[in-house]
């Protein structure tokens, strides 16, 4: 019998760091449930207060493991690819490896029939759990099984997200491996059945080599409100008219599973030009940078770099409102801790914030060498290379409190 509603009521009091006292008395609500019944109440409880970060209220219903946590796609970007896979025509699905189920549900609840392959019992268990739960009218089947040996009928998509996890920390979490042939599947594997069956897509750690994919696998790398999530990888079958590269923006909606905007750019990854500091400084999106777009979004918006290899973008025509983290300049000061810490007083400046990028600098080195804050006005400083050298940029900036 499984744990009854009242049980894991009792669990959401825990702690967060629950003791063996806390354990021991949760435990004596129901002396019936046995040793592995009760690790599962506790680690899903525990888990699902980690994930409302991801899942918002839905993270209540979910059953997950440590591991299916940390690597589940965002649901406003699973929602998407869904989106555009039923758009192209899809109508099948065959998730190879689906962890605990977040693309197998965004993909039911886009209309299509899908069937997640997983191997371990466990975590089929959770993903038949959640698909019911949360694609309750979606035609799916959860099978448990080695994804890497499945069939995928010549109609189908084939959805891959390879495991990242290799070993664990000290702390016990999964550790991350960013050699792809470490990957479970491996990336050779992944290549293998894309040559056999070209309709596939893949999620990867967005840290890719852009040139492993190859020239005719479309790559995008997705951020969600600045954080860079993943790439997705559109093999030929399913490319259609993408890029090659692509960086795509996504500013989630209230409900997690909803993309309230999203800005796309696409280009060739030809470099910037080296200008002259303008009226403002931009930060690209790290999927812009990730993508190597950084020149591309300059020639969107008549900008340069402030130095060649260096990712930040400056020019004094429209601000790039979306792209990025947009700063107005102020004043070039030198880098110098000695010189930057008597220019700051001469102009009655005091630093909120230190960015730096170019330089090998510690911010926090940096701040002390500069001394105490002081009481003038606050401002941001972002010290990196112009024109190859060393200097900082005294700008304002909307997310630097008080200005």
């Amino acid at each position: 019998m499984p744990p009854s509603d009242a049980v894991w009521r009792q669990a959401e009091t825990l702690p967060d760091r629950p003791t063996a006292a806390d354990l021991d008395r949760l435990r004596a609500t129901d002396p019936s449930l046995t040793a592995a019944e009760w690790h599962h109440v506790v680690d899903v409880t525990l888990l699902r207060r980690r994930g409302r970060a991801k899942f918002g209220g839905d993270a209540a219903v979910l059953d997950l493991t440590a591991a299916g946590l940390e690597q589940a796609s965002r649901p406003a970007v699973a929602a998407r690819r869904g989106r555009l896979l039923s758009e192209s025509g899809a109508t099948s699905v065959v998730d190879l490896g689906c962890g605990v189920g977040i693309d197998a549900i965004a993909a039911a609840r886009a209309g299509m029939a899908v069937t997640a392959v997983e191997q371990d019992p466990a975590t089929a268990r959770a993903a038949a759990h959640n698909l019911a739960a949360l694609a309750p009218t979606g035609r799916f089947e959860v099978v448990c099984g080695d994804a890497t040996s499945f069939p995928v009928p010549p109609s189908a998509i084939a959805f891959v997200d390879p495991g990242r996890r290799a070993g664990f920390r000290a702390d016990g979490s999964p550790r991350r491996t960013l050699a792809p042939e470490q990957w479970h599947p491996p990336w050779s594997w992944l290549q293998g059945l894309a040559v056999g069956h070209p309709a596939t897509v893949a999620k990867v750690a967005p840290g890719i080599d852009r040139d492993l994919p190859g020239p005719d696998v479309a790559v995008e790398w997705v951020s969600v409100a600045g954080d860079l999530v993943e790439a997705t990888l559109w093999f030929p079958g399913v490319r259609g008219a993408r890029a090659r590269r692509t960086a795509t923006l996504l500013t989630p909606g209230s409900d997690p599973w909803s993309v309230a905007a999203e800005r796309c750019l696409s280009g060739a990854g030809e470099p910037a030009a080296t200008v002259a500091v303008g009226a403002w400084l931009l930060e690209p999106d790290p999927a812009v940078i990730r993508a190597g777009l950084v020149g591309d979004l300059a020639g969107r918006w008549r900008a340069g770099v402030l130095s060649p290899g260096i990712a930040y973008l400056t020019g004094s025509g429209p601000e790039p409102t979306g792209w990025g983290r947009v700063s107005r300049v102020q004043e070039v000061l030198p880098a110098r801790p000695r010189a930057l810490r008597a220019e700051l007083r001469r102009l009655g400046v005091r630093p909120v914030e230190i960015r730096t990028r170019g330089l090998g600098l510690d911010p926090q080195r940096l701040r002390r060498e500069l001394g105490p804050a002081g009481e003038g006005r606050p401002a941001g400083l972002v010290v990196t290379r112009i024109a190859g050298r060393g200097a900082a940029l005294l700008v304002t900036d909307p997310a630097v409190p008080g200005q």
